[in-house]
């Protein structure tokens, strides 16, 4: 618990989208909020004698590592980006289910319907990329990195 007057921190284990939401409803609120790689409190409880895996051993253990590593705040992603990527999330997965043995020639075909409209979804939104990126410097960091490999 933290100490009367304390601000509340939030920390997740970054573990893909699920915490996404609750990480940037928190963050937009002003609260400072943590997304730490899994393997670092998981190699940090097993230091301190902390091997069993429930839910609530987990939750104490995250507790623990915040309070006492005091990880640096997340930056929530721009929400453009997030969106572009939700898009072309889907039209993969709507790929994958046509792609699937059994499918109808109607159900592919609707698929297919499917696919072409969120593909041209992530066409449109594409096309702002570069504003994105130019207008976020976090996006510029991370756009950096792969250009920098010969």
């Amino acid at each position: 618990m933290p100490a009367a007057g304390a601000p509340l921190g939030f920390c997740l284990e970054s573990t893909g989208t699920d915490g996404t939401a609750l990480a940037t409803t928190r963050a937009s609120a002003g609260r400072h909020v943590s997304v730490v790689n899994p393997a670092r409190i998981k190699y940090a409880g097993l230091m301190r004698g902390r091997g069993n895996q429930t839910d609530k051993a987990d939750a104490r253990l995250i507790a623990e590592y915040a309070q006492r590593e005091r990880p640096t705040a997340w930056p929530p992603p721009p929400r453009e980006p997030a969106h572009y990527r939700a898009r072309c999330a889907l039209a993969a997965r709507e790929k994958g289910r046509r792609a699937a043995p059994g499918r109808t020639d109607a159900v592919r075909e609707s698929i297919r319907r499917t696919v072409a409209f969120l593909e041209g979804e992530a066409d449109r939104r594409h096309g702002q990329a570069d504003t994105w990126i130019a207008d976020a410097e976090q996006l510029r960091g991370d756009r950096a990195v792969p250009e920098s490999v010969p």
